[in-house]
């Protein structure tokens, strides 16, 4: 995933914790944290101020069941 990609990856987490509702796009975009690899992850987390285990059951728990 490229600098732009992770960039916008950001902004969707942030405006997903922020209470706002997500596109069916930007849901997808969200999903693809869980392909990244460990260290794009944590670089990732750091940046939204995150555990990468807390990002990942977010994932799993709110946005894959929608």
């Amino acid at each position: 995933m490229d600098e732009n990609q992770l960039l916008e990856l950001k902004k969707i987490y942030q405006k997903y914790k922020a209470g706002h509702l997500l596109s069916d796009r930007e849901k997808e975009l969200l999903k693809k944290f869980v392909n990244l690899s460990h260290i794009e992850k944590r670089n990732f987390a750091e940046q939204v101020n995150e555990s990468v285990d807390d990002i990942e059951t977010f994932i799993e728990r709110d946005i894959k069941r929608q």
